[in-house]
């Protein structure tokens, strides 16, 4: 579905934020894409869609731009639109007719749960609604890759293990592909086929990849966790603090070598 091949990116004459990132996203697959703050992980999907421009290396899709959905950590609703409206939005875009997209629209907020809410505006909805319109906006456009920066960031931990739940019914009915961006490695965890870690930038890289058993997810659509998942967790864990260099362990071991 995507790979990435000797990818670099800089910012004028700085250091690169990303160099020699190679990738590779098998069609069905769900992937976690976790590593340290500002190492560029939110880059690297902006380099997939075409927001950004590599220097260097390829960006291959096997399906076109307008199948890739893009789901952002904040909701990017229009205010002045209503949830019906904005789900349509898209749909209108793509040159379907207003009635039709009206239609459309509303059976995915059916979907999504949020049957008799088409005429509210973003402001008269939770953040959970609101996260939820947001799917259904990019699902309507019935997307084979799903592109996602930290969903569910922005909500509270019921809500978000709900939405979680909801979101892998939805790829799974549709064989939806997904890479999402996560600091969560207990979600990365129960929801991902395969863990990738990125290096600290700048220069930042593939550190490793890591399968996940199909166990851990089934545990999550059951309710439970499976008991494996701590010890997979733990392990990302370890891999990932050895690329956080934070200022007062750096002073602490300053002053023990002194």
């Amino acid at each position: 579905m995507l790979a990435l091949s000797d990818l670099t990116l800089s910012y004028n004459e700085e250091a690169p934020v990303l160099q020699g990132v190679q990738l590779a996203l098998r069609s069905g697959q769900f992937m976690s894409l976790i590593g340290p703050s500002g190492c560029g992980k939110s880059t690297l999907l902006r380099v997939i869609m075409g927001l950004q421009k590599p220097q260097q290396g390829r960006v291959q899709l096997q399906v076109p731009l307008d199948e890739v959905g893009f789901l952002f950590q904040d909701d990017a609703l229009l205010p002045w639109r209503n949830a019906r409206d904005n789900v349509a939005l898209g749909l209108r875009i793509q040159g379907m007719s207003r009635r039709q997209a009206r239609l459309q629209a509303e059976a995915w907020l059916q979907s999504v749960g949020l049957a008799g809410f088409e005429d509210r505006y973003p402001q008269q909805l939770s953040g959970g609604q609101r996260k939820r319109v947001s799917i259904a906006q990019v699902l309507a456009l019935q997307p084979k890759l799903l592109l996602m920066d930290e969903p569910f960031a922005s909500l509270d931990a019921i809500v978000r293990r709900y939405m979680i739940e909801d979101l892998l019914h939805w790829v799974a009915q549709d064989e939806i592909t997904v890479l999402m961006v996560t600091h969560d490695l207990n979600e990365a965890v129960s929801v991902s086929d395969r863990v990738v870690l990125m290096s600290n930038g700048p220069r930042a890289c593939i550190k490793s990849e890591h399968e996940i058993p199909a166990v851990m997810r089934a545990s999550l659509l059951e309710g439970g966790v499976h008991p494996e998942q701590a010890r997979i967790v733990a392990h990302l864990w370890q891999e990932l603090s050895t690329e956080i260099q934070l200022p007062h362990r750096q002073q602490r071991t300053i002053t023990e070598a002194a």
